[in-house]
């Protein structure tokens, strides 16, 4: 099966596990679907760091209405 070139932001840490699952299966559409990966990794840090996420502004709750 021929593996299909997928760009993403240099910037960024990395694609998810849909971005990878769409280089190896062609005529997969990640742009369907949604990871939880970063969302998960947001929730994780402010729970990890709940002083920093207050300074930051950036606790749970404020993250879930944006």
């Amino acid at each position: 099966m021929p593996q299909r070139e997928q760009a993403y932001d240099e910037a960024s840490a990395g694609p998810n596990d849909i971005d990878q699952l769409a280089r190896h299966l062609d005529g997969f559409d990640p742009a369907r679907y949604f990871d939880r990966q970063a969302d998960d990794a947001w929730r994780n840090a402010a729970r990890r760091w709940p002083v920093i996420a207050a300074v930051l502004r950036v606790d749970e709750k404020s993250r879930n209405n944006t």
